[in-house]
């Protein structure tokens, strides 16, 4: 099997509801939603602080596997806040912290 057969295509919505697709793997982690959200123009760097993608009421942790919490092709899932008493995991403000590492040199 090779990598296009693996891919999925989602949707990530924005609490406004704007959804924008992208593409992931099955085997890919939740991170990679955070980093894909982080870089499109509807859901950007600063939205993510305080907040955690849902798929099917459940909120997704960054370390879970995307086909092992039954994301499928054409799903969606969605941005929200989470409230005051989070669980420990990477989630949008540490995502910041590692994109901000991982600046160009020439950004200010």
């Amino acid at each position: 099997m090779d990598n296009v057969e693996k891919s999925i295509m989602i949707y990530m919505k924005n609490e406004n509801g704007v959804a924008v697709p992208i593409y992931v793997g099955k085997n890919d982690r939740v991170e990679a939603i955070y980093m894909e959200a982080a870089t499109t123009r509807a859901i950007h760097r600063g939205s993510l602080k305080g907040k955690a993608f849902f798929h099917n009421g459940h909120r997704l942790k960054s370390t879970d596997v995307i086909g092992d919490v039954g994301i499928e092709h054409h799903d969606t899932v969605r941005l929200m806040s989470i409230g005051p008493h989070r669980q420990p995991s990477i989630q949008g403000d540490e995502i910041l912290s590692l994109l901000n590492n991982k600046r160009d040199p020439g950004e200010a």
